[in-house]
């Protein structure tokens, strides 16, 4: 009896371990970098800000900040394949990056929690003579936008020949 419970809290331990060993998520990736995207047409910084009880969102479009305590234009980018990435917040000053992920969705682009095989909240930097442009992988009528701005907002939208498109 004795030997019969061992092994079944053998196989209990096993099966609850199993799932945390072949889970995997974006931050598990061994390709990770830290960046920020400034765009070329308006100079203007994708930004992120983490408020008073340490919520962070995104921020409209301005000034870049890469120096201060908390590098509020930093994002840490992670490969999701090797062609796809996803972008979360970075506190890089401070030791780590959210779980919060670049998003978007119907031409909105927002933060929300990082989930796995999420196509909402994967990138691809395409490069071009300019800079890079940051397309969408998403699903449906909005598959493949690109990221972009008109120096006030962020959005996506179609792909076009302009430089609001193009980030550095």
């Amino acid at each position: 009896m004795k030997n019969v419970l061992g092994r079944a809290a053998t196989v209990a331990l096993a099966a609850a371990v199993l799932p945390m060993t072949m889970s995997t998520t974006a931050s598990a990736s061994a390709s990770a970098n830290t960046v920020h995207w400034q765009n070329v047409a308006t100079s203007v910084c994708v930004n992120w800000e983490e408020d008073w009880n340490q919520s962070v969102k995104l921020t409209p479009v301005g000034p870049c900040s890469t120096s201060n305590n908390l590098d509020s234009s930093q994002w840490r980018e992670v490969s999701v394949d090797g062609k796809y990435w996803t972008f979360r917040p970075s506190r890089y000053a401070t030791g780590g990056w959210t779980d919060l992920c670049l998003t978007s969705y119907n031409t909105l682009v927002y933060l929300e929690p990082c989930q796995d095989g999420n196509w909402w909240q994967q990138w691809e930097e395409i490069w071009t003579p300019n800079g890079w442009k940051l397309q969408h992988r998403g699903a449906g009528n909005v598959k493949g936008y690109y990221l972009d701005t008109d120096g006030s907002r962020l959005y996506t939208e179609p792909w076009n020949n302009g430089m609001n498109q193009v980030w550095k």
